[in-house]
């Protein structure tokens, strides 16, 4: 269901084939990830040349975007990709898909509740403080850490920060008894 490109169809509908109705915000980078997982699996570079062109599409299709997505999924699989880059024969440079990731993490930074009414909801992602978008966030943003240059060590800072706050945030948001 990829398009030369590296970007994906969403859909499929048996009798139809591909379908473009609708986009799906998460599922291209969590397919990369898969396709890394597999390419782990079976070293097999048709695994990999797609995934890089996954999120060479993904980083494409955003980079002078205004609203950029809370995508986790991208992140996980650029800090996968990245450790198999010489190997990806991916379409973007290397610090394409780190500007790429850049950009979601400090969107991802950018709706961190640092002050609330209730103090409770700090160091969640999301004002009515579920955890779910929290949990996933933080996920992203600890895989970038793996990757992210020693020399962005204020977005490091920040993004550990971040990390402390909503790490607290879940532990107070846990049933216990």
């Amino acid at each position: 269901m990829q398009t030369p490109e590296g970007s994906f169809f969403s859909k499929y509908r048996p009798g139809v084939g591909l379908s473009c109705d609708g986009e799906s915000l998460y599922y291209p980078g969590e397919a990369a990830l898969g396709l890394i997982e597999l390419y782990e699996l079976d070293h097999s570079r048709q695994w990999m040349e797609a995934a890089a062109r996954a999120l060479s599409s993904l980083a494409k299709s955003r980079q002078d975007a205004n609203d950029i997505p809370d995508d986790h999924w991208a992140i996980i699989a650029t800090e996968k990709l990245i450790s198999h880059y010489d190997r990806a024969a991916s379409p973007s440079s290397r610090d394409e898909l780190i500007r790429h990731a850049r950009d979601i993490c400090r969107a991802m930074l950018a709706e961190q509740v640092t002050a609330a009414h209730d103090p409770k909801l700090v160091g969640g992602f999301t004002p009515d403080g579920r955890t779910t978008p929290t949990a996933t966030r933080l996920e992203g943003l600890l895989a970038a850490l793996e990757f992210l240059p020693r020399e962005d060590a204020a977005l490091r800072a920040r993004i550990e920060t971040a990390a402390k706050l909503g790490v607290a945030f879940l532990l107070r948001t846990q049933i216990v008894s």
